[in-house]
């Protein structure tokens, strides 16, 4: 394997899956990144890529860190709702995974990965 891959465990995987099957539509896409400097943006390319994500991520396989893949993990860890509305019983064990998932992120990212926890958002 690739020092320019990385694989995510089962519980890291669902994790990430929750939102880039959101991010797989071309509408969500869309929504998610039109802010971004994305040269040639095309939210069909990014939704695509999304899919194709997820089901590597639900096989098991490796995730080549790519310019494309790594923004569109990052987006998954950043952009995602679950980690403020998961039952309470779940929350920590989610932030935990979420934690690590985007210390793993930051360095094919630049910089920091940031959680969203609702009011209290903070630098993972």
């Amino acid at each position: 394997m690739s020092a320019n891959c990385l694989v995510f465990s089962p519980y890291g995987a669902r994790f990430l899956v929750k939102h880039l099957n959101f991010l797989s539509c071309p509408d969500a896409a869309q929504d998610a990144f039109e802010w971004s400097a994305i040269p040639c943006f095309d939210a069909g390319v990014l939704a695509q890529a999304a899919h194709a994500l997820v089901l590597k991520l639900e096989a098991g396989l490796a995730v080549e860190m790519d310019q494309l893949n790594t923004l569109l993990l990052v987006e998954a860890v950043e952009g995602t709702s679950q980690l403020y509305t998961a039952p309470l019983s779940h929350r920590a064990g989610l932030v935990s995974v979420a934690q690590m998932i985007a210390n793993r992120l930051a360095p094919f990212a630049g910089r920091q990965v940031i959680l969203e926890l609702g009011p209290l958002s903070y630098a993972a």
